[in-house]
Parts: structure tokens; C-alpha cells; sequence
């Protein structure tokens, strides 16, 4: 066997003892990480957030930091489809980009930009390869897209999401609420598995100085008065496990999700809803329904 190597010889006039410093407590810190075992309590959002120039999808970028950034790990990615000999200069820029754009804007986070044949292939290496252990991705971001021609390749990315086990959150852009401190932050939990994410998603957003006086509304809707009291228990049942104040109402109604939403969450800042991965002979009809809301 030949082993070929090229040395790059390193010439550092001065160096800062903090960055072997840090380097050293990282290594050691992320050792003890990976030891201990992981326990609900302590879970923090560690976001993939799958982003084309920040600038242009800042909402999809704001939130993302409103929900990691103080608590947890932010990190954008941006994927350019092609040769990566050809596309050299062009990652160059776009990895230079968004770093620039924690600069401009004050923020903490990582980026990373990545070269590869097509999309769906720079998503699926990008949820496989990014940090493993205890920095590992548990949440990735992907903004809307109401495109029909794109409705396939749009849930064929989500789907790749849930096979790695990751959380899945959608961002609907329609801009930044005006004022936040006297808004609501509207849950529409609809008795999927996924009512405990919604409401720790909420909690991060009151945890900023702009949502701090937001009130979380926590909403379910059945078809038979029968069914009020089981429900509104099942509503604290969620805000106990995860230790969030919110206000909870049941609301009895026949008509059509949609029409009840749009009734009720009109003045709402923000909404969440829960919601299936579907497979994809459903990705059309998914992409429409949920367009609509």
C-alpha cells in the first residue's frame, strides 16, 4: 500500500492561547455530553435551517433564532446544486454571505454551504453528516412552498426529515407580526404525537425580550359536547408534561378545520399546527390543503 501525503506547512508569527484553550474545554465538555444520558428535561433545539440567501427568506431565518439561538444551536444551510469544481467561487461567496448576516444583524449562530449533484441528494448528506453525539441536528426548518410543480420533490424532502427521526417544522412565511408583546401565539393540537413539540416551541418563543408578553392559547376542536371535559384534561394534560403556562379552550364544532381556524386565530401573531408527513401520492392534495389555511 502507498500512502501519499502533501504537508502544508503552517507559519504563524503570534497565535492566541484562548482558541487551544476553548478547543480543549469543547473536546473535553463534549465528551462528558455524549455520557450522560439524554432525559426530556433537558432537550435543547439544535436547528438545521435549510435556507437560500437569508436576506431574502429572513422571516423563515427570524424565527429559527427566536426559537435556538439562546438556547440551543442555529445552524443555516445553503445547498447549490451542481459541480462543485464549477460552483468553487460561488460557495465561497454564499458560505461568506451568511456568516455576514450573523455579523449585520447581532445574532449567534453557524452556516454551512454545501456542493452536490442535485437538491434531494445536499439534503439527505446534510442530515446524515452534520455533527454527530450530543450536537447532533433534532430539529430541521424548511419553509413553505406552495408550488404545485414542486409538491412532490416538497414532501419527498419532508419525508427524508422523519426517516432520520428529526423533528419537522414549516414555516409559512407571511412576514414578521407588527407588534409581538400583545400578541397571541395560537396551538392547534388536533390529538397527533407531536401537541408536546408545538407547546415547547411556543415556550422558546416567549423566552425573547419581544414575545415576553405573549399569551400561548392552546386550541382543540370535537364534534360532541360529550367529549369537552376529556378534552380540556387532555389540553392540561400536555401544558403539565412540559411545564408551559397557556390558556386552553375546546371547541365544539362540525364545520370544517379550516373554516374554525380562520374564525378563531384571526388575531393570533403566530399559529402552529400540527400536522402528518404524508406519503407522496397525498403530496398535492397536502400541499393544497395546507396552502389554503
Amino acid at each position: 500500500m502507498v500512502v501519499l501525503l502533501r504537508r502544508r506547512s503552517l507559519k504563524v508569527r503570534f497565535g492566541d492561547a484562548r482558541w487551544g484553550f476553548f478547543y480543549s474545554r469543547l473536546k473535553a465538555n463534549l465528551h462528558q455530553l455524549a455520557m450522560i444520558p439524554m432525559h426530556p428535561k433537558n432537550w435543547r433545539p439544535s436547528i438545521l435551517v435549510f435556507t437560500g440567501n437569508p436576506k431574502t427568506c429572513f422571516t423563515l431565518v427570524q424565527y429559527a433564532l427566536w426559537i435556538g439561538e439562546e438556547r440551543g444551536i442555529v445552524t443555516l444551510v445553503r445547498i447549490l446544486p451542481g459541480n462543485i469544481q464549477d460552483l468553487m467561487e460561488k460557495r465561497q461567496t454564499a458560505s461568506t454571505q451568511l456568516k455576514k448576516f450573523f455579523q449585520n444583524y447581532g445574532c449567534s449562530g453557524f452556516s454551512t454551504v454545501m456542493v452536490l449533484p442535485d437538491l434531494d441528494q445536499g439534503i439527505c448528506a446534510m442530515l446524515q453528516a452534520h455533527p454527530p453525539g450530543p450536537l447532533k441536528p433534532n430539529t430541521v426548518i424548511f419553509g413553505w412552498s406552495s408550488d404545485p410543480a414542486k409538491a412532490h420533490s416538497f414532501t419527498r424532502h419532508l419525508r427524508m426529515v422523519r426517516a432520520m427521526g428529526m423533528n419537522l417544522v414549516i414555516i409559512n412565511d407571511k412576514g414578521i407580526p407588527q407588534d409581538l408583546s400583545k400578541g397571541y401565539i395560537d396551538i392547534w393540537w388536533r390529538g397527533k404525537k407531536n401537541g408536546s413539540l408545538m407547546i415547547i416551541l411556543a415556550h422558546l418563543l416567549t423566552l425573547n425580550r419581544q414575545w415576553a408578553d405573549a399569551t400561548i392559547r392552546l386550541f382543540r376542536i370535537i364534534q360532541d359536547t360529550a367529549g369537552v371535559q376529556p378534552a380540556k384534561e387532555a389540553l392540561e394534560m400536555l401544558l403539565r408534561a412540559a411545564r408551559v403556562k397557556a390558556e386552553t379552550r375546546v371547541i365544539v364544532s362540525t364545520d370544517s378545520f379550516e373554516k374554525v381556524f380562520k374564525s378563531v386565530s384571526t388575531d393570533a401573531s403566530v399559529v402552529f399546527i400540527g400536522f402528518n408527513v404524508p406519503d407522496q401520492s397525498q403530496a398535492e392534495e397536502f400541499q393544497a390543503r395546507h396552502t389554503r389555511i
